[in-house]
Parts: C-alpha cells; structure tokens; sequence
C-alpha cells in the first residue's frame, strides 16, 4: 500500500517539477530573456496549478500542460499510439487506488480489486513501469512541443 501512495506522491513531483521547467522555459524565451518579465509570465503559468493542489490524474496533466498550449494526452498518443491509452488508463487506475488507500475507503479499495487490480507485486510492478514510461514520453514531448512553439531546438 505504501509502494503506491509513494508512486503517486514521486509522479505527481516529477509532473509538477517538469511543468515548472516548461514554464520557466516558455517564459524566458518569450520574453527575450527579459527576467522581470520572464518571472511574472512564469508565475502565471504555475497559479491555481491543477498539479499544486490535487493527484497527478489524466485531466489534471492535460489542463496544467495545457497552459503552455499543449494538448497532452494528443501528444503522448502520437509519439507512442500504442503505450499511450495504457499508461493513460494506468495512471487512472493507481491514482484511484492511491486515494482509496489515503481515504481508507475499503469498498472502493475492494472495487479495484474486483475490477482486477489487486494489490500484489505484479500490479505495482506494471504500474511502476507505466510510470516509467509515461514520464520519459513526457520529457520527451513537452521538450519537443516547447521546441517546435517557439521555433527553437528542444530545450533539454
């Protein structure tokens, strides 16, 4: 139980942390380098983040990458079509079981379970993976979405 609370709380931090390099990039290259700029555009970017105040689900990617004008999940999907829906999905699922678990709702935690994901090595084992994955695609997009906005090679 601790090994998923703990994937969703390092996931949620590597989302958050990324958004922050894609703001702080956005900000500096839009504004010429102009810092007291650049720190104002940033700031708003980051306010009211989805990211900041909630788990790290599907829609709350989408809307926090979204501020930057991309379309998240789109880009996720095309870059892996196939990895994309199932990591999409496996995020759901662990969050899901994450608030299960913090909320001790044990009927919701006994859903999951009926649903097919029981709490056993194999499951977090996939998770875990998907995890992986998606935060590699991630690094991955937002760098060449931040790229191809600003008409810059990738930043990282």
């Amino acid at each position: 139980m601790l090994l998923v609370m703990r994937m969703a709380a390092e996931f949620q931090g590597f989302a958050r942390d990324l958004h922050d390099e894609a703001a702080g990039f956005l900000a500096v290259a839009a504004t010429s380098g102009n810092q007291s700029v650049a720190s104002v555009l940033r700031a708003g970017i980051a306010a009211g983040r989805a990211l900041n105040r909630g788990n790290a689900t599907g829609s709350t990617l989408a809307v926090d990458f979204g501020r930057i004008g991309m379309i998240f999940w789109q880009a996720i999907k095309i870059q892996d079509p196939v990895s994309g829906p199932v990591w999409e999905t496996d995020l759901g699922n662990l969050v899901k079981m994450r608030n299960a678990i913090a909320h001790d709702d044990q009927a919701q935690i006994l859903k999951l379970e009926q649903s097919g994901f029981r709490l056993e090595r194999v499951l977090t084992r996939r998770w875990h993976g998907s995890l992986d994955s998606l935060a590699a695609s991630m690094d991955d997009v937002v760098a060449s979405y931040l790229g191809a906005l600003l008409g810059v090679p990738p930043p990282w």
